[in-house]
């Protein structure tokens, strides 16, 4: 009795079925193996993820990659298309048109009155987020299809 009740051991399996279900979606093979429809899935999700304004674009690109069986690895890559030297143009361009479509006032563009306003801004940068993650991700979906299918009908 003494041997199963040893807390290493117990600490052991808690910890083990604890964490189990990550394992188990971590471990599907479709996540983490190449093939046209998880590779396919993961472009659109990486660019869309790229273009929203908020941290660990990392994070979800896998959360959103494991829920519809994409690929992890080309997702996290897309994700980092946006990265500090390319934000500016990233957020500027949706806070632009986000303001367009909320028919508010366009604000100036420059750093002191981006983060002085953002809490008021925030709602028109998240609408031109989405706007432009939908607007680059359909289309990268598309050609990635398109490019798939010719080369499919090109091989020997």
């Amino acid at each position: 009795m003494k041997k199963h009740l040893c807390p290493e051991k117990l600490r052991a399996k808690l910890m083990q079925s604890r964490f189990d279900w990550v394992r188990k979606i971590i471990d599907r093979p479709g996540l983490w193996h190449k093939n046209r429809v998880s590779i396919a899935r993961a472009v659109p999700i990486g660019i869309f993820i790229a273009w929203q304004p908020f941290p660990g674009h990392m994070i979800v690109a896998a959360i959103a990659c494991a829920i519809v069986s994409a690929y992890i690895p080309l997702s996290i890559a897309l994700v980092w298309l946006s990265n500090p030297f390319t934000w500016p143009f990233h957020y500027g361009l949706a806070l632009v048109t986000g303001e367009k479509l909320l028919g508010l006032p366009l604000s100036p563009l420059n750093m002191h009155h981006v983060m002085a306003s953002l809490g008021q801004d925030y709602v028109a940068l998240w609408c031109g987020s989405l706007l432009w993650g939908t607007i680059t991700a359909v289309p990268a979906y598309l050609m990635v299809r398109l490019w798939q299918r010719y080369n499919r009908n090109s091989q020997p």
